[in-house]
């Protein structure tokens, strides 16, 4: 566990010098809302609601919107008027709103006492506030991830595969770059889940239970998808049947601790219904006008392999995941068929939504949650590596597998930060990759004159699916 909290640290300190890098509170200039723009300024209006004692009308995001251009002059982006009434809905589901709340909240005060600064939700300090949250909120993600998995895989193992996480994937970009976004509040919930599951099972202490409902409650208001969560209920039993030796008896004496789960699933989620129902009259609502669902025509390889978005595309190191399937199958099948099902699942509905692009985006964002769960493929094929490496007695041969496993991560976690680079500086486009484009501007840091005419010729194309 020593090695692992160094690890974190050390990652802490990188985010923290590469968002100083980056600086995303700044984007737009001084007169703009920073990361609070587009949805993450969808997902901050319960906060500023609040502030603005109008949560359920939100006339004050007018001047707001006037003020700070966080949409480009959409005006009403994230919002939509509730017919026959004076009030106005959010598109957007509130949990984010709870991660952000701390950071931003205390920002609130800071600016409530500055000259400099207005206290009006969207100043520079809310934005620093939510840089600070999401560094924050990535590294607990990643401790608990490390956390459940030293339980059962090596600890050098480990920290690699959370270095790929961390690093090598586009985890990265949204923690440091494009911040506000709820994909890392998403995986640090699934890294809670899988933690406190497996604490339960193994010390039958309340609270682990209780924790892991929150993180499945908590994930369903960060993203309703998220729905899906629950199809890694099973692994509750697989846990505790590695602990308990009567998994019937064990459940049977904690009847009161999993009702008491269930009624903080329901906290979490009841702000939620409360809003609806205060301002469209119904505790379930569909806010996300013009948008569906289409599972009769996924977009799964588009989602996977094409070069505008694709998964393995911007972070091909997880294809190292499938090489963890049969080792963990022989060690645990229960595990990882429902760790499969899961995957299965989660990418056919997350790519069955009509705009599977899920808009501007360095790679397919929608699937940074599931992360935590490719960590344990990767942890399955890195112990193999490492057994492997325990079997072998010819020095060279050790040195050989080694340095080219580390090389092969080297060369992810490079290629990864120089496409966040690229990102920012719009080499990769937000939202209009074709394959033309991405060898254009691989491993390109800096394009010429002519490289970028050509570029932003490429990007003005329209876009094709």
């Amino acid at each position: 566990m020593k090695l692992l909290r160094i690890f974190i640290f050390i990652i802490a300190g990188l985010y923290a010098y590469s968002s100083w890098h980056f600086k995303p509170w700044q984007r737009g200039g001084e007169d703009r809302s920073g990361v609070l723009n587009w949805d993450v300024y969808g997902y901050s209006i319960y906060l500023s609601g609040l502030i603005h004692n109008d949560l359920l009308g939100l006339k004050f995001l007018d001047s707001i919107e006037t003020k700070y251009k966080p949409c480009d002059d959409a005006w009403g982006y994230g919002r939509f008027k509730v017919p026959n009434t004076d009030k106005a809905v959010c598109k957007y589901t509130v949990g984010n709103a709870y991660f952000m709340s701390p950071f931003y909240y205390g920002a609130h005060l800071y600016a409530s006492y500055s000259d400099k600064y207005p206290a009006d939700g969207y100043s520079r300090p809310y934005s620093i506030g939510v840089c600070v949250a999401w560094i924050f909120w990535a590294c607990w993600g990643l401790y608990l991830l490390g956390a459940v998995l030293i339980r059962y895989f090596p600890a050098v193992v480990v920290v690699s595969v959370l270095g790929i996480i961390a690093l090598a994937t586009n985890f990265y970009c949204y923690t440091v770059q494009t911040v506000g976004m709820n994909h890392i509040p998403l995986f640090f919930c699934a890294s809670l889940c899988l933690y406190a599951g497996d604490t339960w099972a193994k010390t039958g202490k309340a609270a682990w239970i209780c924790l892991f409902m929150f993180g499945l409650s908590a994930s369903v208001v960060l993203r309703p998808t998220e729905l899906v969560l629950f199809l890694l209920l099973p692994l509750l039993w697989v846990f505790v049947r590695k602990y308990q030796p009567n998994v019937k008896e064990f459940l049977a004496q904690r009847w009161k601790q999993i009702l008491c789960a269930g009624v903080v699933g329901l906290l979490v989620g009841l702000p939620q219904l409360w809003y609806w129902y205060a301002t469209t009259g119904k505790f379930v609502h569909y806010s996300y006008q013009g948008e569906h669902f289409d599972f009769s025509n996924p977009n799964i390889w588009k989602g996977l392999f094409s070069y505008r978005k694709g998964l393995f595309v911007y972070c091909p190191i997880l294809l190292a995941s499938f090489l963890g399937i049969i080792p963990l199958w022989k060690r645990n099948k229960s595990v990882t068929a429902i760790l499969l099902l899961y995957l299965g699942i989660n990418v056919y509905v997350i790519f069955s939504w009509t705009a599977w692009s899920y808009g501007g985006s360095l790679g397919a964002r929608a699937m940074i949650q599931s992360f935590a769960f490719h960590g344990i493929l990767l942890a399955s094929a890195g112990a193999m590596f490492y057994n492997l490496y325990q079997r072998i007695s010819w020095r060279l041969a050790r040195w050989f597998l080694v340095s080219k496993i580390y090389a092969i991560i080297s060369l992810a976690i490079g290629l990864q930060l120089l496409q966040t680079v690229q990102y920012h500086k719009v080499i990769i486009h937000w939202d209009n990759m074709t394959k033309e484009s991405f060898w254009l501007v691989f491993g390109k840091s800096e394009l010429s004159p002519e490289e970028r005419q050509k570029v932003d010729e490429l990007y003005s194309r329209p876009i094709v699916d």
